[in-house]
């Protein structure tokens, strides 16, 4: 029997439950938390734009940056990668509270026949962190790049722009949680397209262009830490 789609492999029964009601409760949490913000997504209309015109796009960010994406990017059939982990089947329940789809990767060659069968469904809008699951920290890694290379997607970066933030500093990826009454604002970086057949020193000169694009989204961003 296969195991369910929101388990990491080798997943009891006991805690892929635990990670479902788990799951439930931040997202309610995430939701009454969302309403105290003052919310600027504006910028995602153009990725409606993009799809509407055939495009299908890779968005990344910054594994720290992710907490308040559930809810601004919320109507959006995006697929999102997720670590196999009881961690990640947390995260993939909150997803598919939000309406998005949830790519549980069961191991590191996982991705790219998930995210084929994701596309076979009508997915046009993938998601995943730049720097990983894991780290370190605003390292890109090659991942995002193998992905829009082998299944044709532009790369779209996004910034999660925040006035005051708790910055959770012993995390390697310096968690932001915009804190309530707050402004949280989605920037959009400039689109990268990634010829296929990428090897691997072509991949090294587009690492270097998406961490130019994400620091200057970040440079010309107002300070968030506090």
């Amino acid at each position: 029997m296969n195991a369910p789609e929101d388990a990491a492999e080798g997943a009891s029964p006991l805690s892929i439950f635990a990670a479902k009601v788990l799951g439930d409760i931040l997202s309610v949490l995430l939701r009454l938390w969302a309403l105290t913000l003052r919310l600027d997504n504006k910028e995602l209309r153009a990725i409606s734009e993009m799809v509407a015109r055939g495009e299908s796009l890779l968005i990344v960010f910054w594994h720290g940056q992710f907490f308040p994406l559930f809810v601004a990017a919320e109507g959006f059939d995006a697929t999102v990668v997720v670590a196999s982990s009881w961690r990640g089947m947390v995260i993939s329940r909150i997803c598919r509270r939000f309406g998005y789809r949830a790519v549980l990767t069961r191991g590191k060659h996982n991705r790219l026949p998930a995210l084929e069968t994701a596309i076979g469904t009508g997915s046009k809008i993938a998601s995943l962190a730049l720097d990983g699951s894991s780290g370190p920290q605003h390292i890109v890694k090659k991942g995002a790049l193998r992905i829009a290379s082998d299944l044709g997607f532009r790369i779209l970066p996004l910034y999660v722009e925040s006035r005051r933030a708790l910055v959770l500093g012993w995390r390697w990826d310096k968690r932001e949680i915009p804190l309530p009454f707050s402004s949280v604002r989605l920037r959009l970086g400039q689109p990268l397209d990634v010829p296929p057949g990428l090897g691997s020193q072509k991949i090294e000169a587009f690492r270097t262009k998406l961490k130019h694009e994400m620091q200057a989204l970040e440079s010309s961003s107002r300070p968030a830490a506090i």
